[in-house]
């Protein structure tokens, strides 16, 4: 059996779209191609099971390290501020919270004796970093997660950093890898020709897939709103607070609506305060991480994402596998879970226009009969598009290939 091992500097066990996506690849069929899949991240490492203790009751070290854990998401969020106003502090955050991190992981992984397994290589600073360490590149598929290539990401994360040294040394790294490796994977058909014009690199397009699931039963009648991802500007749930806020306060007592907002990040604060400036706070919940948000989705509610930058987000197609209906940003490949007559695609990017969109979608989406029949319609497409089982095929042909 040939082993495939997905490689990403982050946590798996986190409420990201990548994880998701890791997640859902480790749980496919590989074995229909005479193939093994497992993970190798911060927090999994060639085992289904997190690292940590096992114990139910929680040791002395395990406690302190949890601490140290919550000190440096704190360290972590005040860098991330500070890294929008300077391109010092901008360098420092990605040197301390990805690179650093990768060059751990990656030799850990190599004093495995580990150089001839085939790799799915799900970040940047993982690529780059096999590649200095003098891994088998022919090994690697890298995969673009965003809309963007990574490069312009972390510019239109941190518009500081644009003429550093910093960026010009990964971005010439970064080329010299895609040169190397067996295949780079996209999501969507316009990352494709954007990697195409500005790199010349040949690139797949893949579909993020999921498992499938009986979607829940609802109550209908409710009018529940759902977004899911790090809280922060790229994101914009800040925008949704606002658009509930100008809905009549009769429409949302007559259609019992709730904002479910899932997920942490540098803007958890401000949308907090907001919130409770706004008197909201029977309205709109802040869940927080949450290990299965999708669990919380229903036939019939919405799911949003009004990002500025995607590349095919995991909790849209969670939301397509509940029978959401999707209200999107075309971005990335947002548009592809609408791709059925089946939800919402937003025409406008600006804030305040936005804004005045979303109170006009989210008020005609109120008509119970226009939910139920673009529900259905969302179920049909993500058994058509988005199956774990074809994701999962379609890596496997790119592996044997």
């Amino acid at each position: 059996m040939a082993e495939v091992i997905s490689f990403y500097t982050g946590y798996i066990n986190a409420s990201t779209g990548v994880s998701s996506v890791v997640k859902s690849l480790d749980k496919g069929q590989w074995s229909s191609f005479a193939m093994t899949h497992s993970i190798y991240s911060l927090d999994q490492q060639f085992t289904s099971k997190p690292v940590g203790p096992k114990s139910n009751s929680p040791s002395l070290g395990y406690n302190l390290k949890s601490k140290c854990i919550l000190v440096l998401s704190s360290v972590r969020m005040w860098l991330w501020r500070q890294a929008d106003k300077s391109s010092f502090m901008a360098v420092i955050y990605f040197k301390l919270f990805h690179l650093a991190r990768a060059d751990k992981l990656v030799k850990s992984f190599i004093s495995q004796g580990t150089g001839d397994k085939n790799l799915i290589v799900h970040d940047i600073w993982s690529l780059i970093t096999l590649l200095k360490q003098g891994y088998s590149m022919d090994k690697i598929i890298f995969v673009i997660h965003g809309s963007n290539d990574p490069i312009s990401f972390m510019v239109d994360v941190f518009p500081k950093m644009r003429k550093t040294n910093f960026l010009k040394n990964i971005e010439s790294d970064f080329l010299f890898a895609l040169s190397k490796v067996k295949s780079v994977v996209v999501l969507s058909e316009e990352n494709r020709i954007q990697l195409q014009n500005k790199y010349g690199v040949e690139t797949q397009l893949i579909l993020n897939g999921i498992p499938e699931l009986a979607p829940k039963q609802s109550n209908i009648d409710n009018l529940n709103l759902h977004i899911t991802g790090s809280l922060c500007s790229r994101k914009r749930q800040y925008l949704l607070v606002e658009a509930i806020a100008k809905l009549p306060v009769n429409f949302i007592s007559e259609n019992s609506v709730k904002l479910n907002i899932f997920g942490h990040g540098p803007d958890y604060n401000k949308l907090k305060r907001r919130i409770l400036e706004l008197n909201l706070e029977q309205v709109i919940i802040l869940h927080g991480n949450t290990d299965a948000p999708y669990n919380n989705y229903k036939y019939g509610d919405l799911i949003l994402s009004i990002s500025t930058e995607e590349g095919l987000p995991v909790a849209l197609i969670e939301g397509l596998r509940s029978g959401c209906v999707p209200v999107v940003t075309d971005v990335g490949g947002c548009h592809l879970t609408a791709a059925n007559d089946n939800g919402v695609l937003l025409s406008t990017f600006d804030d305040d226009s936005l804004i005045n969109e979303l109170c006009v979608v989210i008020t005609e989406l109120s008509n119970i009969q226009v939910r139920e029949t673009f529900a259905s319609r969302s179920l049909s497409l993500f058994k058509s598009s988005f199956s774990n089982k074809k994701m999962v095929s379609l890596y496997a042909k790119a592996i044997s290939s």
